[in-house]
């Protein structure tokens, strides 16, 4: 499974997963920066982690026989492409919040990203 910035980030926007209010305001700043292995960071990953799979286990349950299982990675695919197309102002796709704008990236420096 994958957890890079763009899959919490409309996770978060889809109300699948949320946020405390600490953390979307410590997002919201310019420029913010989570420290890697932070309780934040890996809340935030492993809230993804755990948010993909069950999205995925719900999909399994309710497809047609004879088709094939939907993969986490396949999950993981989809929500980084919707994300980017939400953030390039692509509606017609995509679920946003009333002011237009995506809840902020998480910046942390990683090579697990």
């Amino acid at each position: 499974m994958f957890a890079d910035y763009r899959v919490p980030q409309i996770l978060h926007d889809l109300d699948v997963i949320s946020y405390s209010p600490t953390l979307t305001h410590l997002l919201a700043q310019p420029f913010a920066y989570l420290e890697n292995g932070s309780m934040e960071e890996m809340s935030i990953r492993a809230a993804s982690i755990i948010a993909v799979e069950q999205v995925r286990t719900e999909m399994n349950a309710t497809r047609r026989e004879g088709t094939e299982e939907i993969t986490s990675v396949l999950i993981d695919f989809f929500l980084w492409d919707l994300a980017k197309k939400v953030g390039e102002g692509d509606n017609e796709e995509a679920l946003m919040r009333k002011d237009g704008l995506l809840t902020p990236i998480h910046r942390t420096r990683s090579i697990w990203y």
